[in-house]
């Protein structure tokens, strides 16, 4: 039987620790940014599709079935934190006292493997408004971010803040965008 990642809400070094021993092939963060973006795009999440598609997205071996045991406990508790009501979503990143450039590559992975998850599960920048569709663009731009970039401390921590901030909030745009067009179709 596999290690178990916590029931309560997904912390970053829980969570890293865990996986980390598991699979060295993908961040926590990108696994997460996977998820999210495959759940904005309304591909399927049930277990033989998030499974697929992370082999679609890392080429990874996933025949261990503690290994597979693992990935699906991990969607199960992110999956929770996406559809909270209170829209209380947060990225899975490292935590405040992480250096700078470790949070801002793990920023730059979560939102390239959101990208990633959107595309693979069929999502379509045509289907969204305006606002969701330039919204894909702004996260792909922040996932080629140099975290090396120089920038006062004071400012780089405020900006790094302010990234984390929107791409959460395009993130519950699209994903309400993509509720919409499904409840629509189904009238």
């Amino acid at each position: 039987m596999g290690t178990r990642i916590s029931a309560s809400a997904l912390d970053w070094n829980e969570t890293s620790a865990r996986l980390v021993d598991l699979f060295d092939w993908i961040q926590p963060a990108e696994l997460h940014g996977l998820l999210c973006g495959s759940a904005c795009a309304g591909g399927g999440l049930d277990d033989r599709a998030w499974l697929q598609r992370i082999r679609e997205h890392a080429g990874a071996q996933l025949s261990d079935q503690a290994d597979s045991s693992d990935l699906l406990w991990f969607r199960n508790r992110a999956l929770v934190n996406l559809g909270d009501a209170d829209l209380r979503f947060d990225l899975l990143l490292p935590d405040a006292d992480a250096v700078l450039p470790e949070r801002l590559d793990a920023l730059a992975a979560w939102c390239s493997g959101f990208l990633s998850g959107f595309g693979l599960a069929g999502g379509r920048a045509e289907a969204l408004d305006a606002d969701g569709a330039s919204g894909l663009v702004d996260l792909a731009a922040i996932a080629d971010v140099d975290p090396g970039a120089s920038e006062s401390e004071a400012d780089a921590e405020e900006s790094y803040a302010e990234l984390v901030e929107y791409v959460r909030v395009v993130v519950l745009l699209i994903l309400q965008q993509r509720v919409a067009n499904d409840q629509r179709g189904a009238t």
